[in-house]
């Protein structure tokens, strides 16, 4: 269709400003979700940055000894005796660390629990008389009382 050269050409339509919001309730609603989105970000990336690793690993090992030089002093831990890893725990008894240090032995992990760590003593008496810890069960201790054993006789040089 040929072109009229007797009217001007079009000039084009401005668009609509776009609006920011319809109201003010609206964008108070987004900035709430914004900062519950984000304060639970901020939860879980704290929680798995602080979050300790397991306290102890099956097959580590705490060597008892007089040669040792214990960062602290340790006396008497308690403890109970188990039948097996996953049994309720039995009789308490209790680890006198330097009792345990003069005959000289090894503490071995044998599960870690949700209510302490399952040991093994391959040595003498844990403890005098009757508070003695059963030699063929296993020993279970908190979860502090382990790290605090750890702590106390690692090797220090």
């Amino acid at each position: 269709m040929p072109q009229n050269d007797h009217q001007p050409p079009r000039r084009p339509v401005p668009k609509a400003a776009a609006k920011p919001w319809p109201n003010a309730a609206s964008a108070y609603g987004v900035a709430i979700i914004t900062l519950a989105l984000a304060a639970g970000f901020m939860r879980a990336l704290t929680a798995t940055l602080l979050a300790p690793g397991p306290v102890a690993m099956p097959g580590d090992i705490v060597a008892v000894s007089t040669a040792t030089r214990w960062s602290v002093p340790m006396q008497i831990v308690p403890a109970h005796s188990l039948s097996g890893v996953w049994s309720a725990p039995g009789a308490a008894c209790a680890l006198d660390i330097p009792l345990m240090a003069q005959a000289g032995g090894v503490l071995t992990v044998f599960a870690a629990r949700p209510d302490g760590v399952l040991l093994d003593w391959s040595g003498g008496p844990t403890a005098p008389g009757h508070d003695s810890c059963a030699a063929a069960s296993g020993i279970l201790v908190t979860n502090a009382s382990f790290r605090q054993m750890q702590f106390a006789l690692a090797p220090h040089h």
